[in-house]
């Protein structure tokens, strides 16, 4: 590579989470006061949109460090802005037990991701499988 650090990919999969639940994030998007820190993310992940009413002016190698260091410290500033938002849930005692949705799987099994292994030997292992 050319030794640049572009931020574009890992900006344009935030933005792709963002879009996932956009409810979510609605409420720091619309904020006048609390928007800023997505700049930097929104700036890298569109830069190179196909829909130009989209893409933002194209950013300079020597502002591009800028921008990414920027876009690090928006993290933080985004995390503790959700911050309030995360406790009252992790506080709250769920009202009914957990359970399971469908049948147990049994560990001779075959494992239902289809890999043809048992699943003690794929999904039911301690150990991360690549299928």
């Amino acid at each position: 590579g050319d030794g640049i650090t572009y931020g574009n990919d890992w900006a344009l999969g935030f933005m792709r989470g963002v879009q996932a639940r956009p409810g979510s994030w609605r409420d720091l998007i619309d904020s006048d006061e609390h928007s800023g820190p997505m700049l930097p993310i929104m700036v890298l992940a569109y830069e190179n949109d196909p829909d130009p009413a989209l893409r933002p002016p194209s950013v300079t190698n020597e502002k591009r460090e800028e921008v990414i260091e920027m876009m690090i410290a928006s993290l933080t500033i985004i995390y503790r802005f959700f911050e309030p938002h995360r406790w009252p849930l992790a506080q709250t005692p769920l009202d009914v037990p957990l359970r399971r949705e469908g049948p147990k799987i049994g560990r001779n099994a075959p494992c239902p991701c289809s890999s043809g292994r048992k699943f003690k030997h794929c999904c039911g292992s301690n150990s991360p499988t690549m299928h």
